[in-house]
């Protein structure tokens, strides 16, 4: 009886005071950065999912059928676009949910993959018979210089049938661009909490201003430093901070580098003066490991998700800062 008393007083006093408040949307967000600055945008009003874990690759997630109840469950899925989550243009297809793509919103600018500085190398020449003349040939012109793409050196079009580089989080400038239009996109479906995401979003561009600031400063003095990277996915934050990076190991991560890569990338060490080569926690570091045991560059570690970092607000910052200290590490010169 005195349980039925209070249900009925608090039925009464959320009709005398009004609708009790609206939840949030369902949002369901694809990788762990956008994740963390949508899970900003969205604090005291609810908060995001996030789809795939930071320790797995994006480039060649494989959805269950738990992933796709969750798409069919949201309101929104916010991803960054069909050139990166594969993975995800046929299910929100199918399923016939609103989507935000964040590669084209207003402000990120994203470049086609070919627009981006350095080379990257595959085995093609060798499984293709092109034989030794081709291989060394490529390796020479990509030695000689480093805005030449290896693959393309031996007999591949490089990145050009890979459409737009989708690394855009990875400059924090575009990531200011990225929270805006969350925050729009939330605020029109949402307008109970439309003041709550615009107020936040700009409290986060206030905040990744600021960040923008401290990895331009650290990294000042190293832009002349040369280095290649596992694959070609940090175009972005190379560009925003003028960094030199002469070229990576592949084009998709997920191909196995061969031989032919292997010995291109050792002649494009010694002709660009290389001390450094970064590999990532996705992937088997073994060809860059066996890559500086033979030429003696240090070893660094660059992340573009987040693989050992909690989801939540904080995860942007911190990634960017643990690659921005990366960079520094590899390449400051060992007293």
């Amino acid at each position: 009886m005195k349980h039925e008393l209070r249900s009925i007083c608090v039925i009464g006093s959320i009709l005398a005071g009004g609708s009790a408040q609206a939840e949030a949307p369902r949002v369901l967000v694809s990788i762990a950065p956008i994740h963390s600055l949508t899970a900003a945008i969205m604090e005291g009003a609810g908060e995001p999912e996030l789809l795939v874990p930071g320790n797995v690759s994006d480039h060649d997630y494989a959805m269950r059928p738990s992933d796709i109840r969750k798409i069919a469950g949201a309101d929104l899925v916010v991803w960054i676009g069909g050139s990166l989550e594969t993975y995800l243009a046929k299910p929100l297809q199918t399923e016939g949910v609103p989507a935000l793509e964040l590669i084209e919103a207003a402000g990120v600018e994203a470049h086609p993959y070919a627009e981006s500085g350095g080379g990257s190398v595959d085995d093609h020449a060798a499984e293709s018979g092109q034989g030794h003349d081709a291989e060394s040939a490529a390796t020479q012109r990509a030695a000689g210089h480093p805005e030449t793409t290896l693959a393309e050196a031996e007999g591949e079009q490089g990145h050009d049938h890979l459409g737009l580089d989708p690394h855009v989080w990875l400059d924090p400038v575009r990531a200011q661009a990225i929270v805006r239009a969350v925050a729009e996109r939330l605020a029109e479906m949402d307008a109970e909490h439309a003041e709550a995401y615009r107020s936040n979003a700009e409290s986060m561009v206030a905040e990744l201003q600021a960040l923008d600031g401290e990895i331009r400063q650290q990294l000042a003095s190293l832009s002349e430093k040369p280095f290649i990277t596992f694959h070609d996915g940090y175009a972005y934050f190379v560009e925003r901070y003028g960094l030199n990076q002469v070229g990576q190991l592949s084009v998709e991560p997920e191909q196995q580098a061969g031989a032919a890569s292997v010995r291109a990338l050792r002649e494009l060490v010694a002709a660009q003066g290389v001390a450094c080569a970064f590999a990532e926690p996705q992937f088997d570091p073994g060809v860059i490991d066996a890559l500086a045991g033979e030429t003696r560059i240090k070893v660094g570690l660059l992340d573009a998700i987040g693989a050992d970092l909690d989801p939540g607000p904080s995860l942007y910052a911190s990634l960017l800062r643990k690659n921005a200290a990366a960079v520094t590490s590899c390449l400051t010169p060992t007293s």
